[in-house]
């Protein structure tokens, strides 16, 4: 298993500070903090206090440095949600800047971690109420709602391999039409090499179009 430890400056950058500072409302949901370390803190309940125990993360990922909330049942972690799922749940207009490599909460800097540590506590504060009472709806809307992109996600990704898969011998032939037609409703899925072929076809049925509408007037 690969493990990533972090950086002998990372204390430099105060996560853990700003973290034990900033999420300290944890504790009226009943969390206690259970770790506390440079680039992750970890809040449970303690064991006596309820039935089922749930715990919140809120981490500075070792290898990305991407800011992080999630939470759930200490017993069943397919049940964890974060963050930018929890947003998108809740309907927050600005969700899908918190999904992906280009998230809104990543920083290397002691001021970025300064300034968006609040900034992920006012988000967890504002949208995460419902999963921090442990609302067993909440968390099945939730679940749901992931399952359902999970499930558009791998039928995208096989309507995906299936052009794929057709689209090389049409290129080979030069089926410029077919290729067209196979790649562009799947664009934003394309590498940058299949992006160009589809490009370079586009390019020659328009070159093609060109010629069959020029006149031809032969001798006269």
């Amino acid at each position: 298993m690969i493990r990533f430890e972090p950086g002998p400056d990372r204390w430099k950058l105060g996560f853990k500070e700003a973290v034990l500072g900033n999420f300290e409302f944890l504790r009226k949901y009943g969390f206690r903090l259970a770790r506390a370390e440079v680039t992750f803190v970890r809040y449970e309940m303690p064991w006596y206090s309820f039935k089922r125990r749930f715990y919140a993360n809120v981490y500075h990922s070792r290898g990305g440095y991407e800011l992080g909330f999630e939470t759930g049942p200490c017993d069943n972690d397919r049940q964890m949600v974060n963050l930018p799922w929890i947003l998108r749940w809740a309907g927050y207009a600005e969700a899908d800047k918190y999904f992906g490599e280009k998230t809104a909460l990543c920083t290397h800097t002691k001021e970025g971690v300064q300034a968006l540590v609040p900034k992920m506590a006012e988000l967890v504060r504002e949208y995460a109420e419902p999963f921090l009472r442990r609302d067993p709806d909440a968390y099945a809307s939730l679940n749901g709602m992931v399952e359902e992109a999970n499930a558009a996600f791998q039928a995208r990704m096989d309507r995906l391999w299936e052009a794929r898969h057709a689209a090389r011998p049409a290129w080979q032939a030069k089926d410029y039409a077919r290729v067209v037609a196979l790649y562009e409703p799947l664009v934003d899925d394309l590498t940058e090499g299949e992006k160009a072929k589809l490009a370079e076809a586009k390019k020659q049925l328009e070159a093609r179009t060109t010629t069959a509408a020029k006149p031809n007037h032969g001798n006269e």
